[in-house]
């Protein structure tokens, strides 16, 4: 990822991750971005607990802007979170 990408995902939260990447821990939801060369942005969430894993992966394009990279984060954040107790 090029210092430009990196500070779009710094705006939001992320940090640096061991592969040249960016990785956010959100609420135990740990989402993960890298530069695919091909397929543009790959982003990957995982969410565990005692019982279960849940994953999701998505690409966008690399010349997204950062509402975009925040929408589909969100986006994964809500496939994956835990529901509301009722």
């Amino acid at each position: 990822m090029d210092e430009e990408l990196k500070n779009k995902f710094r705006t939001l939260g992320f940090g640096n991750n061991e592969y040249d990447g960016m990785r956010i821990n959100f609420k135990g939801i740990i989402i993960d971005a890298c530069e695919h060369p091909f397929k543009g942005i790959y982003l990957s969430a995982v969410h565990s607990t005692k019982r279960s894993v849940n994953s999701s992966e998505k690409f966008i394009p690399v010349d997204s802007s950062v509402q975009t990279i925040a929408k589909t984060v969100l986006e994964m954040y809500n496939e994956l979170r835990e529901p509301e107790p009722k």
